[in-house]
């Protein structure tokens, strides 16, 4: 059991039944997510303008009352909202969390999804998946999951006649999940570098630091920001300049998977701190938007 179980819901593609209350249906979500330790984090996505208006209040004050935080996701025109925060908000919380007692637990059906759990499950961190058998999601979204639950089986079992849901397909359990270890074997596979980085990161000296930073600060393989800096750089280059934090962490992490080690942290929020003290970079925005940028002390010129 995890120390810790985040749930990020995709609302718009799994949603509750008409006339089913949002206490209802947290329940059932609790009742199934629980087995994999306490609930620390639990968010709902939704376009509020597509609700209607009596309902839409009152389902959202249950959902509020039962300990859900909700993420209003307004398309304005915009495809994939609701999808690119989710991602962006269960990065962020993979890394700003240790990997050997935390579950993170996706709820939807949509297969743009299956990058993000794959890569999540490529640095070690459980999974679970809860996605609606009808119609039966893409085998790239489950196929990767620690557990793959059944939306339908789990969560709207009580909620609709049994006649309303045909059978799962056999690749989904209707029994509850086998037992999912919290220690994995060192031989696990991790990213390598191709899977975030298109093109070798040339060699760069830094020009002169910033006035606060030591004249002796000099870039090298045993300094903690060298692989950092060399990141940015590239971003940079290719018209980047503010990349979000949650890119930078995993790309960082696929690079060197020692580097908070070697900096005498654990995980890259210390790790960005640490960067900012030392005036290699610069923090802005928040949550989702949250990004990372390069002092102009250590900005690479682009080639002439």
């Amino acid at each position: 059991m995890s120390e810790r179980v985040a749930v990020f819901w995709d609302f718009e593609n799994c949603p509750g039944p008409a006339g089913v209350s949002g206490y209802t249906l947290v329940n059932n979500i609790r009742n199934c997510v629980q087995q994999f330790g306490p609930i620390k984090l639990f968010k709902a996505y939704l376009d509020v303008s597509e609700q209607s208006a009596q309902r839409g209040l009152s389902l959202r004050s249950e959902l509020q009352l039962s300990g859900i935080s909700l993420t209003d996701t307004p398309h304005n025109g915009g495809k994939d909202v609701a999808d690119q925060m989710i991602i962006v908000d269960m990065i962020l919380y993979a890394l700003e969390n240790p990997i050997s007692s935390t579950t993170i637990v996706l709820i939807t059906g949509d297969r743009d999804f299956a990058y993000a759990v794959a890569t999540l499950r490529l640095r070690q961190y459980r999974v679970v998946v809860i996605s609606p058998s009808i119609p039966s999601p893409h085998c790239s979204l489950t196929f990767h999951a620690s557990v793959a639950m059944d939306w339908n089986a789990t969560v709207m079992k009580d909620l609709c006649p049994p006649e309303s849901f045909p059978p799962p397909p056999p690749s989904f359990p209707t029994s509850p999940p086998p037992a999912v270890p919290t220690s994995f074997p060192s031989a696990f596979p991790i990213a390598t570098p191709p899977v975030f980085a298109t093109s070798p990161l040339p060699p760069m000296s830094p020009s002169p630091g910033p006035a606060h930073a030591s004249a002796s600060y000099q870039v090298s393989h045993q300094e903690p920001f060298h692989t950092l800096i060399r990141i940015l750089n590239t971003h940079r280059l290719k018209g980047r300049p503010q990349p979000l934090r949650s890119v930078i962490g995993l790309e960082l992490s696929a690079w060197d998977n020692e580097v908070y080690k070697n900096a005498g942290v654990s995980k890259f929020k210390e790790y960005a701190e640490l960067a900012v003290k030392a005036g290699v970079v610069e923090l802005g925005g928040k949550d989702g938007s949250a990004w990372i940028s390069l002092r102009p002390g250590w900005v690479r010129p682009a080639q002439a």
